[in-house]
């Protein structure tokens, strides 16, 4: 039996009361909360609106469909988990490190999240792999043009390595090794993205004797 998610501390809000921006955002927000909790497949309107301390109708209003807020909810964490990569990867002299420990803070802290966790991750692989397809195609373009950047690489190569980045991120998460060894898992992917965007560049040691996830992938 499905049961609400409540928030004691809500209190329903007028959205004239902050700009429209910082109300989406307070829902999106919310959202993430509610598929961490409850998944795509349980989370209600309602239970989104409770969260944001709005009233249904002020979170229509926002967003009319369901599959909107999902939407502009997961576009918001891809985004964020690109801006932070980038950011982190930004610190190192080396790229080739600075986006293995990029990509290890990132799966320790996605390995944390409810969300990433079957069943729930299962959900979520299956939106993209439906519904957000064209979102997961987006990102591979993102992070592509992002690791052209970083490592001053053609673009074409760049965006290869883009959506392997992404595909591996989620393929280490399905499989638990994410969570289980994000120091592992972020050398293997950091090292095959290095090696696609950036032939001949420094590779990291021992990543040939490193185990890759199960041949099941995610697939659009």
């Amino acid at each position: 039996m499905h049961a609400r998610a409540e928030n004691p501390d809500a209190t329903v809000l007028s959205p004239r009361l902050e700009p429209v921006a910082e109300t989406r955002q307070r829902i999106i927000d919310a959202c993430g909360r509610m598929l961490d909790l409850l998944g795509y497949r349980r989370f209600r309107m309602e239970d989104v609106a409770a969260a944001a301390g709005l009233s249904r109708q002020s979170l229509i209003n926002y967003f009319p469909k369901k599959d909107d807020l999902v939407w502009a909810t997961t576009e918001d964490r891809m985004r964020t988990f690109e801006t932070v990569l980038v950011a982190r990867v930004a610190s190192f002299d080396d790229p080739v490190e600075g986006l293995r420990v990029a990509l290890r803070e990132n799966l320790e802290t996605l390995g944390a999240m409810p969300g990433t966790r079957p069943p729930l991750l299962d959900d979520m692989i299956e939106y993209l792999a439906g519904k957000g397809a064209s979102l997961l195609v987006d990102q591979f373009h993102r992070t592509g043009k992002a690791l052209a950047g970083i490592f001053d690489a053609d673009p074409t190569g760049a965006d290869i390595a883009g959506e392997a980045l992404v595909r591996l991120v989620l393929s280490f998460l399905m499989f638990d090794e994410g969570q289980r060894n994000p120091d592992r898992a972020a050398t293997v992917i950091a090292s095959t993205v290095a090696g696609i965007v950036a032939p001949g560049r420094m590779q990291i040691p021992g990543v040939s004797d490193i185990a890759m996830p199960d041949k099941r992938g995610v697939s659009t």
